[in-house]
């Protein structure tokens, strides 16, 4: 079906697009002071685990993926290091998407438990079993400045709502069992049971980087700007790793519709942040707003928009998502079945 027609007031997602949502949970075999973006810690630790698993050739962690001869093979570099495209001009989005389960403590102590959410698109499910061995392998070697090591605790497959339904690995053991992916329908299906809303408080749990006409913006978003940056996110996603080649649907109608829809209220800070990249030693900024924003509606105009929504929890918005920023709590109020 692809991208099907569908209620004109309903943003288009392709049924194509599948993900594996995971949560690993780690226990700490030391102590020590967690780093202020983790985010992007945990990124770059996973990258190296992820590189140094993967890559055949010596010195991996030397080797440059552009160019290499093994390049269209190897199932590294779809997950943390797209590479440019020259047809298109553009880079693909990373495959896989990591980010720290919110509340993050500033420090951790012997045993305590840090938990990170991840997600495969597509065909790069089919490297479940290489991040594994990258997960226990970074748990290993340690996170942070300080490197405090970790035991592999557990890692769960997740529902549409984030919820663990099943252990993929216990300890160091696996489970045996491969996780289904999640698809369209899973997130329609979500939107369908929740019930009637008119009000939607979108709390942000990391940095939220989104731009308005080309210029980001430091103020809270409207609508509209999280509409066309999760409906954008959730496409190219799937054009890179789901197959996906139909021409996308005339966007105008739900635009309209999410137009609509107001900001009531919102309490947002802007925080400036950065990272290092280990492979080229640059700076890049990992700037962005946190805290909430409430949205409000007329009658049943947020339905529509409940999938992508929900697809968002699991994907991140805006700017960073490889790296943990953009990602948010939806809580909705005036529920009928509430």
């Amino acid at each position: 079906m692809s991208y099907a027609a569908v209620d004109p007031g309903a943003p288009s997602i392709s049924d194509r697009l599948a993900i594996l949502w995971l949560r690993a949970t780690l226990a700490a075999a030391g102590e020590g002071r967690l780093p202020d973006a983790l985010g992007p810690t945990l990124h770059g630790a996973l990258g190296r685990a992820l590189k140094l698993t993967a890559c055949v050739l010596p010195d991996p962690l030397e080797q440059s993926c552009a160019g290499c001869a093994l390049l269209d093979r190897c199932p590294y570099p779809p997950l943390v290091e797209p590479q440019h495209r020259p047809r298109d001009g553009q880079t693909r989005p990373a495959a896989l998407l990591a980010a720290p389960l919110a509340p993050i403590p500033r420090a951790i102590g012997l045993g305590g438990l840090l938990r990170l959410d991840l997600a495969l698109v597509g065909r790069a499910g089919e490297g479940l079993p290489l991040l594994l061995s990258a997960l226990s392998r970074m748990a290993r070697t340690g996170i942070g400045l300080a490197r405090v090591p970790y035991a592999m605790v557990r890692v769960d497959a997740l529902d549409a709502a984030g919820r663990p339904v099943g252990a993929v690995q216990v300890g160091d053991e696996l489970n045996g069992q491969a996780p289904r992916p999640l698809s369209l329908a899973t997130w329609t299906t979500r939107g369908a049971a929740s019930g009637f809303h008119t009000t939607v408080r979108v709390g942000l749990t990391s940095s939220l980087c989104l731009k308005r006409e080309g210029a980001i913006t430091a103020s809270a978003p409207t609508f509209v700007d999280m509409i066309r940056a999760l409906s954008r996110r959730a496409d190219a996603l799937a054009r890179a790793y789901c197959g996906e080649d139909s021409a996308f649907p005339d966007p105008r109608p739900w635009l309209e519709a999410a137009e609509t829809v107001r900001v009531t209220d919102a309490r947002v800070t802007w925080e400036r942040r950065q990272r290092r990249s280990a492979s080229t030693g640059q700076t890049m900024p990992l700037d962005g707003m946190t805290g909430w924003i409430d949205y409000a509606a007329d009658g049943e105009t947020l339905a529509p928009f409940l999938p992508l929504l929900f697809l968002g929890e699991a994907l991140g918005v805006g700017r960073g998502c490889a790296f943990g920023n953009g990602r948010y709590r939806l809580r909705f109020s005036h529920a009928a079945n509430e």
